[in-house]
């Protein structure tokens, strides 16, 4: 397995030792033999790719509801975990709120590429960020109690 895919493994473990051996029987399981890369892992495992998050973000920045909807519709179409995605989602707009503020803090939680990739972010209006970190935190609490697993996240961009 490459090493961006036992990072996303790790990543999507969350600090769980058993969630990660269990997602590498998962895809020895679904993948046999041969080598393993990062697209591999995030399709056995159901994981959404990390360029999804800046591009949903601009969306959400720039009031695209309906380029914001259609990624949600993708990701539930893709059978990704919409609670999973909400977790990185937010997890990532931290990161930009941080690096809005201080870029040094990021760069020493994350390191310097990471600051180099949200520095496209620099000049977002902070309240902004913080409305959607708010909102997504409401819906993600949402989503597993839900009918239907991808209202609360629609609902969120058209609060927005």
């Amino acid at each position: 397995i490459s090493a961006d895919g036992l990072a996303a493994i790790a990543a999507s473990a969350d600090g769980a030792l058993r969630d990660a051996e269990v997602s590498l029987t998962k895809i020895r399981t679904i993948i046999p033999a041969g080598p393993i890369g990062l697209e591999q892992v995030h399709q056995a495992l159901g994981l959404i790719t990390h360029s999804y998050h800046p591009e949903f973000l601009s969306a959400l920045l720039q009031n695209d509801k309906p380029a914001a909807l259609a990624m949600i519709h993708k990701i539930h179409d893709a059978g990704i975990d919409l609670d999973h995605f909400a977790k990185e989602f937010l997890a990532y707009a931290r990161l930009v709120l941080i690096a809005s503020v201080n870029p040094s803090t990021v760069a020493a939680i994350e390191g310097q590429s990471v600051v180099q990739e949200l520095a496209r972010f620099a000049s977002v209006d902070q309240q902004k960020i913080i409305a959607i970190v708010k909102l997504f935190t409401a819906a993600r609490g949402q989503i597993k109690t839900s009918p239907i697993p991808q209202l609360p996240l629609e609902l969120a961009v058209m609060q927005l």
